[in-house]
């Protein structure tokens, strides 16, 4: 059953818990968050990572679950019911389940969020190419909503994700024209002497000036 917690009367609870429940099987955890007026996916335990700081370690012998769609059009639908104007993604890692983080940014659209957000490890981006084309293909997919990316970029991230995957899509969001409709910002984590994000500023000036 799906964690879930709303600023609004009792009734947005009883139909909230009742798609929990209809959807229970497909639900990897506690994972669906309405506070604020904010709607959040957990939208797979898929990452591959191996943080080892991440929870999702503890998860590391169960077979990975993801949401299907019809969940998140549910969860979409009932959260502009009451009110929800911004979407927020994460996971483990969502960009892993390309078609169903895709699908959810057009739910978000067809319900006229206003917002959507994107919390990254930025494993997938290979190459700064492929990042171009991801963030391209988010200004299409949303062109109504602002889109927000946070990528991770600490010690404990990139200790098992290369630095250079994180320079690819900052690079690739910088030298893009769509930053107008997309705005992405890093999330270090708050550790003594961890300068990774200033490796990252190295990194970039080396790599692409």
């Amino acid at each position: 059953m799906g964690v879930l917690a709303a600023k609004y009367s009792i009734k947005p609870f009883s139909v909230l818990k009742d798609v929990a429940y209809r959807f229970r099987d497909q639900m990897p955890r506690p994972d669906v968050l309405m506070e604020l007026g904010e709607l959040g996916l957990d939208i797979t335990t898929k990452c591959g990572a191996g943080c080892a700081h991440c929870y999702d370690q503890e998860r590391s012998s169960a077979p990975n679950v993801s949401m299907s769609k019809d969940f998140v059009n549910m969860a979409v639908d009932v959260g502009d019911k009451f009110g929800i104007d911004r979407l927020h993604l994460w996971a483990g890692e969502p960009t892993r389940e390309r078609k169903l983080l895709m699908h959810s940014f057009k739910a978000a659209t067809r319900n006229n969020y206003r917002a959507v957000q994107l919390a990254t490890n930025a494993m997938q981006f290979k190459t700064s190419g492929q990042a171009t084309d991801f963030l391209q293909s988010l200004a299409q997919l949303a062109p109504k909503s602002q889109i927000a990316i946070y990528v991770s970029c600490d010690r404990n991230h990139q200790s098992a994700i290369p630095l250079e995957r994180v320079a690819n899509i900052v690079s690739a969001f910088l030298k893009s024209n769509i930053r107008r409709s997309v705005h992405m910002a890093t999330i270090t984590a708050h550790m003594v002497n961890d300068f990774t994000l200033m490796d990252l500023f190295v990194l970039l000036n080396q790599k692409y000036g």
